[in-house]
């Protein structure tokens, strides 16, 4: 959780996609954020009651699908008590990325752990992308065409934290000025 302190969330909202139990949107209140819109697809139940436990389900809107580019149902496989990159048979239906982005209000804070999902930000335009100015986004797999999508649309990427479980690794995006 610690390098999800470094996205900026005071006042604003927050899309926490990959909220896993219901931690990182509770995380994100507590340090300040006006809402959270969460998406877990995988442990939706237990996150569920783990906010309404929190009483946190006025500022939380947790959502039972992942993510992808264009909103397409994903065949996952299951393993390590959750869902991996690779095809599968645990069906997950999913929204489309740049329509949540375009959704939230401006300036938004973007949390992306979501076991492969991040790689849909390479299909956003960049006037979508540049609408919220912080991103965290953990990468599974190659991930050099997300950084240098980012890149591209005008982002400063930095590796905060390279994963032992190679070839994972934590990035934050920030809109250079």
């Amino acid at each position: 959780m610690k390098y999800y302190g470094l996205l900026q969330v005071e006042g604003r909202t927050v899309l926490d996609v990959g909220a896993y139990i219901g931690d990182t949107p509770l995380y994100f209140l507590a340090r300040g954020a006006a809402r959270v819109i969460a998406y877990e697809p995988v442990f939706h139940e237990i996150a569920r009651r783990n906010i309404e436990a929190n009483k946190a389900g006025d500022k939380i809107t947790l959502i039972s699908k992942g993510v992808t580019c264009r909103g397409e149902p994903l065949l996952v496989e299951e393993r390590y008590g959750g869902t991996g990159w690779g095809t599968g048979e645990v069906k997950i239906n999913t929204d489309a990325l740049e329509e949540i982005l375009e959704s939230l209000p401006e300036g938004s804070a973007v949390k992306m752990d979501c076991e492969g999902c991040e790689h849909a930000l390479q299909c956003l335009p960049c006037e979508v992308l540049a609408r919220h100015s912080q991103y965290l986004v953990e990468t599974h797999g190659p991930d050099s065409n997300i950084i240098s999508h980012a890149r591209n649309c005008g982002f400063k990427a930095k590796r905060v934290k390279k994963s032992r479980f190679a070839p994972a690794a934590i990035w934050l995006f920030t809109l250079a000025p």
